[in-house]
């Protein structure tokens, strides 16, 4: 018979609150198609869902049954948390694995209206190091405190600006033929016109000798002028080669410059890539540790103070999943090889194996005396000697062997106390 209206709404609040899975998927299996969006996105009060309610109440089967469903992982209630934020929050580390887990998880980024994202939330719910952490290391420099790996090869030819491509001695020998060149002609202009004006015994014979005397002043020689002009010359083209290295200098330094900027840019724009891919490799690797347990698996077996029942259950579990997937994809006749820290133990590594630190973990999350006994029967029969020998015994590592069968009688001692109610004595 269907239920509908206020009726249905109340049974499956109900339902969710006290972990009722079965129930649930049945009622809601029952109901009319069209009602399951209504009910997925129902709020109450607190502007929360019933995937809020579940992963508060640490409703894993539950949440479970919301999922496959397709209830929204990102919805926020009035205080701006997500489903996984609450989770996080009440250390339910098993429904935040399976949030993440799910086919459309939310972004673990999303902040609540205290500022809290989710990756923030899940990495405070693990338990911390008691002991002193060593130096962090160093990333590299940024290129804006170093030098960008940019360097100019070649020397500037200045000559090419001032003598054409000259050589040196090409210009010396240039530049003495000119200045002959220059004497020979002022001599021939000087001698054809004086003869014109100038009687030959004013100046016997000698053109040079007329530029002394003539007025009462004393006169340059002609060699003298032709010297001044010659220097007045070259002064003036030192100007001019100047100006042009100055010009040529200048437009270097320019290129330079650019050259410096560009393989700066083009360093900055390869780190900042490098950078980017780095933080995305970090983030993938991050949400892949939390959605297969590995991140609780390796917080669990860092944590030096109190157990952590939540997080040691969530590691446990984690734990013999990757064993188990491990023997299913061994090679026919090559065994694993398993040593101590290769089996999934209930208990992290430094914690005692007495019947109240194995029960906290075992049965964290159970539902009722029914479903102690059957989670209790589960583990006595993958702990009892003979029967994780059958399953794994050929896989041990010969020098490990003894040491995991002590163990392992151990940890099937402390279970055979939890169904008895008589405590074993605690493993040194």
């Amino acid at each position: 018979m269907c239920l509908h209206g206020i009726g249905l709404i109340k049974k499956v609040g109900s339902y969710v609150r006290k972990g009722k899975a079965g129930k649930l998927g049945g009622l809601v299996k029952d109901s009319a198609n069209t009602l399951t969006p209504l009910l997925l996105s129902i709020k109450d009060s607190y502007g929360q869902t019933l995937l809020h309610t579940a992963c508060q109440q640490g409703h894993a089967d539950v949440v479970d049954v919301l999922l496959s469903l397709g209830a929204s992982t990102e919805a926020q209630d009035a205080a701006g948390n997500t489903p996984a934020h609450l989770a996080s929050l009440h250390r339910n580390v098993v429904c935040v694995m399976k949030i993440l887990q799910c086919d459309h998880p939310p972004d673990i980024d999303i902040s609540n209206n205290r500022g809290q994202s989710i990756r923030r939330l899940v990495q405070a719910a693990l338990p911390q190091e008691t002991s002193g952490s060593g130096p962090r290391l160093q990333g590299p420099k940024s290129p804006v405190n170093g030098p960008p790996p940019a360097a100019l090869e070649g020397e500037v030819d200045w000559s090419k600006g001032i003598l054409g491509g000259m050589g040196a001695r090409e210009a010396v020998e240039h530049f003495r033929k000119m200045e002959e060149a220059w004497q020979q002609r002022l001599r021939e202009e000087c001698s054809s016109d004086m003869e014109d004006w100038m009687p030959e015994e004013t100046y016997a014979g000698d053109p040079g000798t007329y530029w002394s005397g003539v007025g009462g002043t004393t006169m340059e020689t002609e060699d003298e002028w032709a010297d001044r002009m010659w220097r007045e010359m070259q002064e003036k083209r030192r100007q001019q080669a100047a100006a042009e290295s100055r010009t040529f200098a200048s437009a270097a330094a320019a290129a330079r410059a650019r050259e410096q900027q560009a393989a700066t840019n083009a360093f900055r724009a390869v780190e900042s890539e490098r950078i980017l891919q780095r933080e995305k490799a970090k983030d993938a690797e991050w949400r892949r540790k939390a959605s297969s347990g590995e991140l609780f698996v390796e917080a669990a077996r860092a944590s030096l103070g109190p157990l952590e029942p939540a997080v040691a259950h969530a590691a446990y579990k984690a734990s013999w999943e990757r064993l188990m997937e491990r023997l299913r994809t061994c090679p026919t006749g090559k065994p694993l090889q398993l040593g101590v820290q290769d089996v999934a133990w209930p208990l992290p590594e430094g914690h005692a194996y007495t019947k109240d630190a194995l029960g906290d973990v075992l049965l964290h999350g159970v539902q009722g005396p029914a479903d102690i006994k059957a989670r209790l029967r589960e583990e006595l029969m993958r702990w009892h000697p003979d029967k994780f020998s059958a399953r794994l015994g050929y896989h041990l590592d010969a020098a490990a062997a003894p040491a995991i069968t002590q163990r392992v009688k151990e940890v099937s001692q402390a279970l055979t106390a939890l169904m008895t109610g008589n405590a074993p004595s605690a493993r040194s």
